[in-house]
């Protein structure tokens, strides 16, 4: 069953049908599902992917630039 979860380690949105261990899509950090907190749970991987896109939208609006939290990022706007 599809799952909205969010990285702990770079806050990345993604949908995951992990049964014991999550790997995030963006920093490649491999988390325990049972310590994540699960944003939105459904039988359609469509419904999920549309939550991560809307959760993906509002963190955007909220905090204006996606890598603004990235280290790399930081480091080149200093």
């Amino acid at each position: 069953m599809p799952i909205v979860i969010r990285c702990p380690s770079c806050q990345e949105f993604q949908m995951s049908t992990a049964q014991k261990i999550v790997k995030c899509i963006k920093c490649n950090k491999s988390t325990q599902r049972q310590n994540l907190k699960i944003f939105f749970q459904s039988d359609s991987p469509q419904a999920c992917s549309e939550v991560v896109k809307r959760l993906k939208e509002e963190h955007f609006r909220v905090h204006g630039n996606y890598g603004e939290d990235d280290f790399f990022t930081y480091e080149l706007n200093k």
